[in-house]
């Protein structure tokens, strides 16, 4: 169907830097956004506040998965929604270890970089809200590598 005004829909973008991926996913709103996409839209966006205190090598990806995931469960509008993996390496390919999912074995190691793309969907925002940044895994932690504004 087309999209039609108060429709959430998801841009997925795979940009190529010097035969590097990229992996950026943002959320728009044909038109007005209503109270509740704005409150579920933040509440993604903090989902990147929690990967952002995690994220260090060593860490194991599960455990960043599952902080992600236990976040997003507090949204009682679309508790449930999250249904994919909260991130994936991406470098030579666009999907690459590690990946941030339930069944997650492997850990962070500095230099990496990670897509974390948290989101949640519901037919009452008429869509869903997905945001998505890579970061590069540091000793200091991640660091954000896209600046494209992730405004609703």
């Amino acid at each position: 169907r087309l999209i039609e005004r108060g429709d959430l829909y998801i841009l997925d973008l795979f940009p190529i830097h010097r035969g590097y991926m990229c992996d950026l996913c943002r959320t728009f709103c044909m038109g007005t956004a209503t109270s509740a996409q704005k409150e579920v839209w933040a509440h993604v966006l903090e989902a990147h506040e929690v990967a952002r205190r995690l994220i260090r090598p060593g860490l194991p990806a599960l455990a960043v998965y599952e902080q992600i995931r236990t976040h997003l469960e507090r949204m009682p509008l679309t508790r449930g929604s999250f249904t994919h993996h909260a991130g994936h390496g991406v470098g030579m390919e666009g999907w690459e270890r590690p990946w941030l999912n339930a069944g997650s074995d492997q850990v962070f190691v500095e230099g990496e970089v990670i897509a974390c793309e948290p989101g949640l969907y519901s037919d009452s925002l008429r869509g869903g809200i997905r945001l998505e940044h890579n970061y590069l895994v540091t000793a200091d932690g991640p660091v954000a590598l896209d600046t494209f504004p992730m405004e609703l």
